[in-house]
């Protein structure tokens, strides 16, 4: 359930980030920000860290040498909070399993290990 908010919240402030990047960078990179879906898709991009350097000097180079900023607080926020949160959350459940896992194994074996003695003691 907290991987399922945390997600949310990971979506949420991609919509927000790309209402304000389109909004602030829609003349200066109107290929990367010429409608909302478009802006999504160049902020996921940004959040895999695959060409955010060329959005960043095609936004420089047209007059918008402040994308900087915004990138850097995308990232940070996105990237290095967010994204790292989900992955915590995931690596938990994964040994909350295990842990479950091997808890239930070592119930059957004592329920086996007893049987066995019942058995040896009737004979």
């Amino acid at each position: 359930m907290s991987s399922i908010i945390i997600l949310m919240f990971l979506f949420l402030f991609l919509l927000i980030f790309a209402i304000i990047f389109r909004e602030m960078f829609n003349e200066s990179n109107p290929e990367h920000s010429g409608n909302i879906f478009r802006t999504i898709f160049t902020l996921f991009q940004i959040l895999t860290l695959d060409d955010w350097s060329l959005i960043y000097m095609t936004s420089r180079d047209n007059g918008a040498p402040h994308i900087i900023y915004f990138l850097s607080l995308y990232i940070l926020v996105e990237l290095f909070t967010f994204l790292n949160l989900f992955i915590a959350v995931l690596v938990d459940n994964f040994q909350l399993s295990i842990r479950k896992k091997k808890l239930c194994k070592s119930q059957k074996v004592q329920r086996v290990k007893h049987l066995q003695w019942r058995i040896i003691e009737h004979v």
